[in-house]
């Protein structure tokens, strides 16, 4: 339904350009995404267990990831990612769960890519500055498209996290 919405926002979306949805097509077909994809690597080693809340704030408060979150933010992010039974404290998704969203990213791309130049509605884009997931590629691609291409300076993948006020006032500038 390319005419389905007046207005559409795209946020830092985890979008990449058609080579590397190809490259990333025959890696899936040979089956070593364990081996190749940086993440799921990383998620197979992440710690999913904790003994508090506040010790997971002060935890991730060291991480590059959350460098630009408020302590506000980070805190309401952590208690969003965390829950507690019995007094445990575990990732809310299990990394399983991540690692599956990892293995089956640029399934939909393609039909993105397709039916973009389809769009009836007008395309605002909010961008992360120094983004490592919403590459290059995809960004010139998607600038392509946009009526409106928007790069929020210091911010990463996690913009809405990271600058939840500018995002809204964006938005509501072109709802109104």
């Amino acid at each position: 339904n390319p005419d389905a919405w007046k207005t559409i926002f795209i946020m830092e979306p985890a979008l990449f350009s058609p080579p590397f949805n190809f490259i990333y097509r025959i890696i899936r077909t040979l089956r070593l995404e364990n081996q190749l994809h940086p993440m799921i690597r990383i998620t197979k080693k992440r710690r999913d267990q904790f003994d508090s809340i506040e010790g997971v704030i002060k935890r991730w408060r060291n991480y590059p990831t959350f460098r630009q979150f408020s302590d506000k933010a980070l805190g309401i992010f952590v208690r969003a990612s965390i829950q507690e039974d019995d007094g445990i404290y575990s990732l809310r998704f299990p990394k399983k769960w991540e690692i599956e969203i990892y293995r089956n990213m640029c399934v939909l791309d393609p039909v993105i890519w397709k039916n973009l130049r389809t769009l009836q509605s007008k395309l605002i884009v909010i961008a992360g500055q120094t983004s490592n997931t919403f590459l290059s590629g995809a960004r010139r691609l998607l600038k392509r498209h946009a009526d409106e291409f928007i790069e929020i300076p210091n911010t990463t993948h996690l913009v809405p996290f990271e600058s939840p006020r500018i995002c809204a006032k964006i938005i509501n500038h072109h709802m109104s």
